[in-house]
């Protein structure tokens, strides 16, 4: 039950807050950059389990969506 709400939670944080973040500090967000930014960290924090890394799944699903955010 733990693992199913941290994945959830790690999707739900990886999606919308690198958005709340950049959008509080940063002028240069368009909305093409936030939607794929939130996909993306999404997408990564939803399939981190299947890479084999021990690392929390919230850890690569933000950074990656900053750098599609601001890439």
């Amino acid at each position: 039950m733990y693992n199913l709400v941290n994945y959830a939670w790690s999707g739900t944080g990886s999606a919308f807050g690198p958005l709340m973040i950049a959008s509080l500090y940063s002028n240069y967000i368009t909305r093409a950059g936030a939607l794929s930014g939130m996909v993306t960290g999404a997408l990564i924090s939803g399939l981190w389990h299947y890479s084999g890394y021990d690392m929390l799944p919230l850890v690569p699903g933000f950074f990656s969506s900053l750098c599609v955010m601001y890439g």
